[in-house]
């Protein structure tokens, strides 16, 4: 009962599009020549892009496609046809795959986001048949929605894109124009959403996260400290501390790989003791080196507690996007974005400086949980 209702949608589906192209755009330039033809290649815009999104329905809300949830596939519909004519014989074509074609569309951009579908989760039969009587025959890109998670779950929000088409009719001739379909498929519909990767190493701050985390400057510090800890995490936090009677003022950072024109997203769980004075706790974020000529607080701290600010005199614990008072420099005021961020470089530096001036911390300077977040 389920095929034969998958069936009957595909058909009305599949009928459908050839109405609606036919009244598009006429397929064949000299009546009473069969050309052979692939309705899908002509639904989105009468075939000057050859388009075919992924989910589309028709007007009366029937779907290009069938999810199956008892085997996890998705099947497209595609198909073929030839015009009415006096001898409608049989007639055979083959399907084909035009990777190059696929490859070429992604690379110039024109389709944006896009990636190729791979090709261990999808299956196309080789031939097609018309039969005897008949004006078409439709057929299916099936899709392996398992494969398509367990391997390729990064792929979630963007277009999978497969050029299909027929070839080498045994009989009648092929419009050349509609028989290649370019199939997009909008991922975010079929895969769930790709699990958050934090691009920051160590940023768990336990002792092994010591080594992932480049120092310099003055000042203590302590990886894995236990006694300890900012409200909601676990395990070891970073300890940041100095004796009252010296000036402090020092940094860790690490080299982050990110893509130039993206929006990141930085998150830090901080504790503040309270009862201390003239000291700063900044989360800088830059495209040069921290350390060199042109890294510094105007230019590069995003968000942060600043006594001079009138925050870190009280006790604060909470994420620093939160209780941080301070953001300014080149990418902006992290505290006013919600920590959010555009790459202007393929690497970017993420550096947690604490220092004083003749003042003192009151305690403890606790650090955890350091994420930077792809948000777009």
């Amino acid at each position: 009962m389920k095929q034969i209702k998958k069936s009957v949608t595909f058909s009305i589906f599949f009928f459908t599009v050839i109405i609606f192209v036919s009244c598009k755009k006429s397929s064949e330039p000299e009546l009473g020549i069969p050309k052979i033809y692939m309705p899908q290649a002509a639904v989105r815009d009468g075939g000057s892009t050859n388009n075919y999104p992924v989910p589309w329905s028709t007007t009366n809300g029937t779907r290009n496609y069938v999810f199956d949830s008892v085997n996890n596939t998705i099947e497209i519909l595609l198909g073929v046809y030839r015009p009415a004519v006096q001898n409608q014989n049989s007639f055979t074509v083959d399907v084909i795959k035009n990777v190059d074609t696929t490859n070429k569309l992604i690379a110039n951009g024109t389709i944006t986001n896009a990636v190729i579908l791979p090709s261990d989760v999808y299956s196309l039969p080789a031939t097609v048949t018309v039969a005897e009587g008949q004006s078409e025959a439709m057929f299916h890109l099936k899709i392996d929605r398992k494969i398509l998670i367990d391997k390729y779950l990064s792929y979630s929000g963007k277009k999978l894109v497969l050029a299909v088409g027929i070839a080498n009719p045994s009989k009648y001739e092929l419009n050349k124009s509609l028989t290649t379909t370019i199939i997009i498929i909008d991922s975010k519909v079929f895969l769930p959403p790709p699990p958050v990767i934090n691009l920051i190493k160590g940023g768990d701050m336990e002792l092994t996260s010591q080594s992932l985390w480049t120092v310099f400057g003055t000042g203590s510090r302590e990886f894995g400290f236990a006694a300890d800890k900012p409200k909601g995490t676990s395990g070891g936090s970073l300890r940041l501390f100095g004796d009252d009677a010296t000036d402090v003022n020092g940094s860790i950072y690490q080299a982050v790989p990110v893509e130039v024109g993206k929006k990141y997203e930085l998150s830090a769980k901080v504790k503040i003791p309270g009862g201390g004075n003239q000291f700063w706790l900044l989360f800088m974020v830059s495209d040069v080196v921290p350390g060199t000529a042109t890294w510094n607080e105007a230019n590069n701290a995003f968000m942060g507690i600043n006594t001079w600010w009138n925050c870190g005199k009280t006790a604060l614990d909470d994420d620093i996007r939160v209780v941080g008072c301070e953001g300014q420099g080149l990418f902006g005021n992290g505290i006013a974005t919600k920590g959010i961020f555009t790459a202007t470089k393929s690497t970017m530096y993420v550096a947690i400086q604490l220092g004083k001036s003749a003042g003192t911390f009151g305690g403890n300077i606790l650090i955890d949980d350091v994420k930077l977040i792809k948000v777009d």
